[in-house]
């Protein structure tokens, strides 16, 4: 079932039984978005979180 898939890889993230920070190229404000999605047009970062 999808919701228990979730709720695990919740549980997983939040216990930090994985390190995900490998795969964050960058973190920046929800006010830089365009600028975070021209860095991954250019493929000069990967992957961004966006903080609210």
């Amino acid at each position: 079932c999808y919701s228990e898939t979730l709720k695990r890889a919740y549980d997983i993230i939040t216990s930090k039984k994985i390190n995900l920070s490998p795969l964050i190229s960058e973190v920046m404000p929800l006010s830089d978005f365009k600028k975070g999605l021209d860095l991954m047009l250019q493929r000069k970062i990967y992957k961004a979180v966006f903080k609210l």
